[in-house]
């Protein structure tokens, strides 16, 4: 059964304050007889801010025990003690039996495995984990902070009446262990050369033959343009026959440089896993002529 203090009025206050915290009373000692305890406990304590009697502050103890709130419902009994002899006789007897019965019902919980700046936190309050930390029976959660970074967190179940032990102590990294005696090294993937580069580079191989046929024919007919007339009477100028051997260097330079760009095209579609490239490339009169196929599984 709970003991409430009747309500009591106001001593010393301003009279709209001790007006409001005779009303927040009234209405606690109703809530309380409804059984609507945190209703209760909400209204005694704004009456307690405003005119700190020592029958409100039982009342609010006695709440908050009712509500298994053990820690802070020792903590006003232990407050009210010190102004037992105003309290009403039932109250003071009511006050005799609950504050043991508080105290041995607050779970004390020791922390290990903190170091010196750490910081540890119980249900997000931080608390001095060098000395036993009081919490209610119930779901707690426990948190070790280290340079400001989370470093763990427990949940723990503390038992009413039965102390608890909770360790905060990190778990050491294990070693990497190293790799077996003769093992291989591991593969580094290995770039394959695009398809997209072999027919490029071929692409302008054939297109170099392709030119450097024409500029020969082109040459091979100048030359013999000249043979037929100016040659039969050797009256040909340097500059014409410089022309048509400068025309002739040119197709040979350009038919190797597209005879070796063909032939690297065909070299990186050739090596390509899994493919197989055919290339075709021949210069003709009046141009250059070239065909490419390729399949790849």
């Amino acid at each position: 059964m709970l003991t409430l203090a009747a309500p009591q009025g106001a001593l010393a206050q301003p009279p709209a304050a001790a007006q409001a915290a005779k009303d927040h009373k009234h209405a606690g000692h109703a809530y309380a007889e409804r059984g609507k305890w945190e209703e209760a406990l909400r209204e005694y304590e704004e009456a307690f801010t405003l005119d700190q009697q020592p029958a409100t502050l039982f009342n609010i103890a006695n709440l908050r025990f009712k509500l298994r709130r053990y820690c802070s419902a020792r903590d006003a009994y232990r407050a009210v003690l010190r102004s037992r002899a105003e309290l009403e006789a039932p109250a003071q007897k009511a006050l005799d039996e609950n504050l043991p019965l508080a105290e041995s019902r607050v779970v004390h919980v020791e922390i290990s495995g903190a170091e010196g700046q750490d910081v540890v936190e119980v249900d997000g309050a931080r608390v001095d984990f060098t000395h036993l930390v009081d919490v209610d029976p119930g779901v707690h959660e426990v948190v070790l902070l280290r340079d400001g970074r989370r470093l763990l967190a427990r949940q723990v179940t503390a038992t009413e009446g039965r102390p608890l032990s909770v360790s905060l102590r990190l778990a050491p990294l294990a070693p990497s262990a190293p790799p077996p005696s003769g093992a291989a090294p591991p593969e580094t993937a290995r770039a394959e050369p695009s398809p997209v580069t072999g027919f490029v580079i071929g692409g302008l191989g054939v297109v170099a033959l392709g030119v450097g046929a024409g500029i020969g024919v082109s040459a091979l007919s100048r030359r013999s343009e000249l043979a037929d007339t100016c040659g039969k009477t050797h009256t040909c100028t340097k500059n014409d026959t410089d022309s048509a051997r400068t025309r002739m260097a040119i197709a040979d330079v350009t038919m190797g440089v597209g005879i070796l760009a063909t032939a690297l095209g065909a070299y990186l579609l050739i090596t390509r896993p899994s493919s197989s490239v055919t290339v075709q490339a021949g210069p003709v009169l009046g141009g250059a002529h070239a065909s490419v196929g390729t399949s790849f599984d």
